[in-house]
């Protein structure tokens, strides 16, 4: 069964959504955003309404229009329609209802009860100031102008308090709605970030764990035959628990930037977990990288530092060394990342990789423009060369001398014909 389009609750949700967010801004902060037309359904239907009825009663002979009075119309029409643009059509459509009251005070026609409508919208602006001043001068005129005082005071009072009403009630709708927004929204946001926490607690650490685990195990079943079974059956259980949670990062598609922005930082980390297999990491790395490189290439230098130390923790052999150098090319403005480190014989146990760590990361580089290359070296070395752009549309380097090429044509050069690096 569906749900009937126009409801009275729909229609003043609709109204009442279309207003929400002027309560809670001021007049300077609110002024740049009515170019947006946020009013321009309520002020234009007011128009066609409030002209409709002077029409209609034209044609049944109860509103008597001339040229010049029709004129007049379709002039205010225009204005309180244009009244979302800009601040200047509602004032200048008051003054001439102001001016019109002062000059034919019979008021003939409904479009001069837009006036109303201004203060209704500007009531829910929280211009209360202004709108009280309106609705006074309004009132007052009539009083003025009018020959029988006493109903005219009735009328006013009566108009004046159901705008009043109509705009308070608005407003408390809108920040009701507002402030339901704005919990939904920052409980999604919560969520989503609890997610991509726990995620990345996964990815960064538990799996890294697990794979250490395991070859932990392998190391000690070679020093330690008699703990060979014992070993084994802990290291299947560290494999099964680790393809388990690669599923579930799968599952989840993790994808959110590192929390860490510090790329010292992340370095001095690997180092650590490095050290725990007896590996050492040397590095090169300029002081305060991060204030020369951009965003994207923070974010994608970290996954890569990451993934290339989890790389080296799985295939390094113990008591070996790696190196990594990071540098910033000031012509082309690319991050570059070199990492070399020694490969043990054979394959890592299954579950120690994580099977796709590398190739998200090649997904990732190549996003963003930047190249990845990796081969194996003489010496039973791998050598991983990544370079990022400063964006992905910077990617075609311009103002390049003539003779210069990129570093990782060079390591292909290097890579293909097995030549050591200098």
């Amino acid at each position: 069964m569906t749900r009937p389009l126009w409801t009275a609750s729909s229609i003043v949700d609709r109204l009442t959504l279309q207003l929400h967010e002027c309560h809670t801004d001021s007049m300077s902060e609110w002024l740049p955003k009515l170019t947006r037309t946020r009013y321009a359904p309520i002020y234009a239907v007011g128009a066609v309404l409030l002209i409709g009825f002077d029409i209609y009663g034209h044609i049944l002979g109860l509103v008597d229009l001339s040229r010049v009075q029709a004129g007049i119309e379709i002039t205010l029409a225009l204005l309180l329609a244009l009244a979302s643009r800009s601040i200047l059509f509602e004032i200048t459509f008051c003054l001439c209802v102001l001016h019109l009251k002062l000059s034919t005070p019979s008021e003939p026609g409904m479009l001069p009860l837009g006036v109303y409508l201004v203060i209704i919208i500007w009531i829910v602006r929280a211009w209360m100031l202004g709108a009280a001043i309106l609705l006074l001068t309004v009132e007052v005129t009539k009083l003025l102008l009018t020959s029988n005082p006493t109903a005219q005071m009735f009328i006013s009072v009566f108009l004046g308090l159901l705008a009043v009403s109509i705009g308070l009630l608005l407003r408390w709708q809108s920040a009701r709605l507002l402030s339901a927004e704005e919990e939904l929204e920052n409980a999604r946001e919560a969520n989503a970030q609890n997610t991509r926490e726990l995620i990345q607690e996964l990815h960064d650490n538990t799996a890294k764990d697990l794979a250490h685990i395991i070859l932990l195990t392998q190391d000690i079943a070679r020093e330690h035959p008699e703990t060979a079974p014992r070993m084994e059956a802990l290291g299947n259980i560290a494999t099964h628990a680790s393809r388990r949670v690669r599923s579930i990062i799968s599952a989840q598609h993790a994808s959110s930037p590192p929390s860490e922005k510090n790329i010292n930082r992340v370095v001095r980390q690997i180092q650590k977990m490095l050290a725990t297999r007896k590996i050492t990491l040397k590095y090169t790395l300029p002081e305060n990288i991060e204030n020369k490189i951009s965003p994207a290439q923070l974010k994608g230098g970290i996954l890569v530092l990451r993934e290339c130390g989890s790389n080296i923790l799985k295939y390094a052999p113990k008591h070996s060394k790696a190196d990594l150098v990071i540098k910033f090319h000031p012509v082309s403005r690319e991050l570059i990342l070199s990492i070399s480190n020694d490969v043990a014989d054979g394959k890592p146990a299954p579950g120690v990789t994580s099977g796709f760590g590398l190739s998200n990361l090649r997904e990732l580089v190549e996003s963003q423009g930047g190249t990845l290359e990796a081969g194996a070296l003489p010496g039973e070395k791998w050598l991983t060369y990544i370079t990022l752009p400063i964006s992905a549309e910077n990617t075609v380097k311009t103002g390049l001398p003539n003779n210069w090429q990129p570093c990782s044509i060079s390591l292909r050069k290097m890579i293909l014909r097995n030549v050591e690096p200098q």
